[in-house]
């Protein structure tokens, strides 16, 4: 059964329509929590650092932060080498102008 204007399904323990209902509705609410219940233990289980001990973390953090470190300090270095190079091109440039 869906709602209606909508194609959303009613779930069965909305719908009283026979004798069964209370049992059947039953069944499927105890279906639908178990398939809920299910999903967030999916859930639960792919979010980061389960498993992982707080020390293990830490020492991950710990190395995520060295690393991004790094990376800055070669960035650094490679924006002062761009910057080094469009001096030295401006120089060639301005030079042959000159001839």
């Amino acid at each position: 059964m869906t709602l209606p204007h909508s194609n959303v399904r009613t779930p069965l323990y909305w719908v009283h329509t026979s004798a069964n209902t209370p049992t059947a509705a039953m069944s499927e609410l105890a279906r639908d929590l178990i398939v809920k219940s299910t999903q967030i233990e999916v859930l639960i289980m792919e979010l980061p650092g389960v498993g992982i001990s707080e020390e293990e973390q830490q020492g991950r953090l710990r190395s995520l932060q060295q690393q991004l470190k790094e990376a800055e300090e070669e960035r650094v270095r490679a924006v002062e080498e761009k910057e080094r190079a469009r001096e030295r091109l401006e120089s060639v440039v301005v030079k042959l102008r000159r001839v």
